[in-house]
């Protein structure tokens, strides 16, 4: 998911805010709006920080705040200031409310940029909400215990203390290229191959060789292809998050007899916690997505290719 840049979000947040407020007149009244609606997906918000209502319209201190922010330079702490940015709001708001009564909100303009600031609004309630929702209903129940991760050692020793010699061929959105790569890699090799990905580069160098790898170190993604490779042979396409997908060739494979629990716990337990947190995420996407009501509008949206988070 694409999100607003941090710094910009609070203002241009509490811009689309308003103008979400300006964008809808009460079919109640041809004359003024008299509730302020919610923003698209909120909750009701609470009515404790009002400081006017105007014909029925709360205005906030969040408001009297943005006011202060964008006119006066922040001096929120001057009593005068204060006043003169709630009495410039509720000219404001008056001069809004008039203006739904004429019908101005069914100017082209204004539509377009009131739906941009929606837009931009939904995506960071898309992106804060999906925060919350990953670290309660996801991250929350992905925890390990040391118990578990010294019985996933103890049932896995031998993989974890493996060492693998692996190189890489890695391309971000583009299956159709290293499905050409696994048939030139028949014709040639696989460090022909990935040597003309980087043109130009001194034979010395080999940034495809990633050299012997800890367990710890092996995405996810390799770890079960990797037990089923033989030194010397090469997967077919694996698929990772964001687009990326690789060949990986098994170059050498060692035990080292000296890892123990203690001084792998830690990668242990991230790699359970994270093994944990893909699943329960992944269950979690697919059982919203099967109650979900789906109706594709756009064709050419629908058959674009679902994008990884």
């Amino acid at each position: 998911m694409n999100t607003p840049h941090r710094s910009f979000v609070p203002f241009v947040l509490s811009a689309s805010l308003a103008l979400v407020a300006c964008g809808k007149r009460d079919p109640s009244s041809s004359a003024v709006a008299t509730a302020a609606p919610a923003p698209p997906g909120s909750a009701k918000a609470a009515r404790d920080d009002v400081v006017v209502t105007v014909n029925g319209v709360a205005i906030t201190d969040a408001d009297v705040k943005l006011k202060l922010k964008g006119d006066m330079h922040g001096a929120e702490g001057k009593p005068l200031h204060r006043k003169n940015a709630a009495e410039s709001v509720v000219r404001q708001e008056l001069v809004r409310q008039q203006a739904l009564a004429l019908g101005l909100d069914a100017d082209v303009g204004y539509q377009q940029k009131l739906r941009q600031l929606e837009a931009t609004m939904m995506a960071f309630q898309r992106a804060e909400l999906g925060e919350l929702y990953s670290r309660r209903e996801v991250a929350a129940k992905a925890e390990v215990t040391e118990a578990d991760a010294k019985a996933h050692f103890e049932a896995n020793a031998k993989r974890i203390r493996t060492e693998q010699h692996v190189l890489q061929i890695l391309r971000m959105n583009d299956e159709p290229g290293l499905l050409r790569d696994l048939e030139e890699i028949k014709k040639t090799s696989f460090e022909a191959v990935a040597r003309k990905q980087f043109p130009g580069l001194p034979e010395s160098q080999k940034p495809w060789d990633l050299g012997m790898m800890k367990w710890a170190q092996v995405p996810e993604a390799w770890r079960q292809a990797l037990d089923g490779l033989a030194p010397g042979q090469t997967s077919g396409i694996l698929r990772g998050p964001k687009g990326r997908a690789w060949i990986i060739k098994l170059a050498d494979r060692r035990v080292d007899e000296s890892v123990t629990f203690e001084s792998v716990k830690g990668p242990v337990m991230d790699a359970m916690r994270t093994s944990r947190m893909e699943k329960l995420r992944e269950d979690a996407d697919r059982a919203l997505r099967e109650k979900a009501s789906l109706v594709w509008v756009k064709s050419d949206a629908a058959a674009a290719p679902a994008a990884s988070d």
